[in-house]
């Protein structure tokens, strides 16, 4: 950590986001809702839907009994709930849902960090966006849960199971290490948020295995200004969030340049792992108010809620 004249920087205790409120997130996700009514092309032409899917198609739950009508295969009558009158019924089943998806969000210390140039620490931002997009996922009748601690859901209960999962995770200072999914189904999508200043290696790992299951989903990359623009100047000494191991730069301006380079080309890196096995790929600082980037974001949402 560093401390400057116009600059603080902190590392949160878990604490701090214990009970976290959904609010923020919920506002977050009618205000992408709208962006994607409005903005809606490639969706619109698909059979995906930003409200429930509450339609027949290919599934297992009943849905409706409608009227047969002339020229219908006759082996779709449903004998029984016409026998009750004149007329000939069909027993029309719920549309299937067409993904489960898997939300993953990084709880490690490294995410606690926040400075006075950022609106809110990352997991506060990271956990946002999550729920916000996991809030858009329910309400399109999709199943969504949290990768690693519950199986993907739709019920009425889904967000807030997730919410109290993320809790428990965040007071367990968990590791930054994303996990495996046992033969997934090809119907699953993965979405996955971090800072990603750590562990590509796990980063390659975890999004070859879900491409060779044809796979693919959406990275969030979220970060502090200060580790994107290093602005620190005069003599500074940094703590790694992770096992506090201090080091200590002299003069930070000086390394300022290469830092920036080194950042810019480990960031082409995350992106070059994701759209190589098929994930969308999305940057943000916290800097930017939530809300605002959401027509940046929007792209990246609507192409993973949609086949890709």
């Amino acid at each position: 950590m560093s401390r400057l004249v116009n600059l603080e920087t902190y590392t949160l205790q878990s604490d701090f986001y214990i009970p976290f409120s959904i609010a923020k997130a919920l506002d977050l996700s009618a205000q992408l809702e709208r962006l994607l009514v409005k903005n809606q092309t490639r969706a619109s032409q698909l059979s995906y839907g930003l409200h429930n899917r509450k339609r027949s198609g290919f599934g297992e739950r009943f849905w409706q009994y409608r009227a047969y009508q002339a020229g219908e295969d006759a082996s779709k009558i449903d004998w029984r709930r016409s026998a009750r009158g004149d007329q000939l019924y069909v027993k029309e089943k719920e549309l299937e849902s067409l993904h489960d998806y898997y939300l993953w969000i990084d709880c490690s210390a490294s995410m606690k960090f926040v400075s006075t140039l950022g609106q809110e620490d990352k997991l506060s931002r990271s956990i946002n966006f999550g729920l916000a997009i996991a809030d858009l996922i329910l309400r399109s009748g999709d199943r969504i849960g949290l990768l690693g601690s519950s199986s993907p859901s739709c019920s009425s209960k889904t967000l807030e199971q997730i919410t109290h999962q993320l809790e428990e995770n965040i007071s367990c200072n968990l590791t930054n290490i994303i996990p495996f999914l046992d033969k997934p189904s090809k119907r699953s999508k993965i979405i996955i948020i971090s800072d990603f200043l750590d562990n590509l290696a796990n980063l390659k790992d975890v999004l070859k295995h879900y491409a060779d299951y044809e796979i693919s989903g959406l990275i969030v990359m979220i970060n502090d200004p200060c580790e994107v623009d290093f602005p620190f100047t005069g003599e500074t000494e940094f703590f790694d969030t992770e096992n506090m191991h201090e080091y200590y730069a002299g003069e930070a301006q000086l390394i300022a340049e290469q830092y920036c380079k080194l950042f810019e080309e480990h960031k082409l890196r995350i992106q070059e792992t994701a759209t190589q096995n098929r994930f969308r790929y999305y940057h943000h600082v916290t800097s930017q108010p939530a809300d605002v980037a959401g027509n940046d974001i929007l792209e990246s949402i609507n192409l993973c809620l949609v086949d890709i």
